[in-house]
């Protein structure tokens, strides 16, 4: 297909530019990195909802000052922090954020890291992201690390994508219940995704 023919077929800009072809591995390495940033936000706005909205009857179609709305539109440690101030509340609040606390920073990574030592073929790569505060915070090797490093797979990153579906998932149902005017120490344990699919490879999960 030359480049005319090319253009005719795919959605363009204001420009009549359209996105280059890729590698097919490429493209589905862009497509499943796609999936994992849409879920993970759908994740996260629900997850801050939870942290938001714990108390029957809140009214959250307008803005209630009453509210502590810190956690809404937040994401990684604030997020993490605002939900398990209510984990001893609820074991459904303490699940959900045990399993975001635990895919929160692959998912960073995978958004913020630099694409490197790509293998196509095998559909395996490396990710390099400037490690933030580096020099005030050694590894355990006593090493100042100023990129983090992590390899991944087209497998992990499958992986990870429905590891963040369930995710809002469980989230999702928990929130029908809070929005329903459940209280809080009434929310339903989440039960859409599986145990075995709640926590990273090589993953301790945090004791009851």
């Amino acid at each position: 297909m030359d480049m005319d023919e090319y253009l005719k077929a795919h959605p363009t800009d204001r420009f009549s530019r359209a996105i280059p072809p890729e590698e097919p591995a490429w493209e589905r390495t862009l497509s499943f990195v796609g999936r994992i940033v849409s879920h993970a936000a759908r994740a996260e706005s629900i997850l801050g909802m939870l942290a938001v909205v714990d108390d029957p009857g809140v009214n959250v179609t307008i803005v209630n000052t009453e509210l502590d709305w810190g956690a809404h539109g937040a994401s990684g440690n604030p997020l993490i922090d605002a939900l398990r101030s209510l984990s001893e509340r609820s074991s459904a609040v303490k699940n959900v954020a045990d399993r975001y606390a635990a895919w929160a920073p692959i998912r960073n990574q995978i958004v913020h890291g630099v694409w490197i030592h790509e293998n196509h073929e095998t559909g395996s790569f490396e990710l390099s992201k400037p490690n933030k505060g580096f020099h005030k915070k050694p590894s355990d090797d006593g090493r100042l690390r100023p990129f983090m490093r992590t390899k991944l797979d087209h497998a992990a990153l499958i992986e990870i994508s429905y590891a963040f579906y369930g995710l809002s998932a469980d989230a999702m149902q928990i929130q029908h219940h809070a929005m329903a005017g459940v209280s809080i120490e009434e929310w339903p344990f989440p039960d859409y995704a599986q145990e075995s699919q709640w926590w990273p490879p090589g993953w301790t999960p945090p004791s009851s």
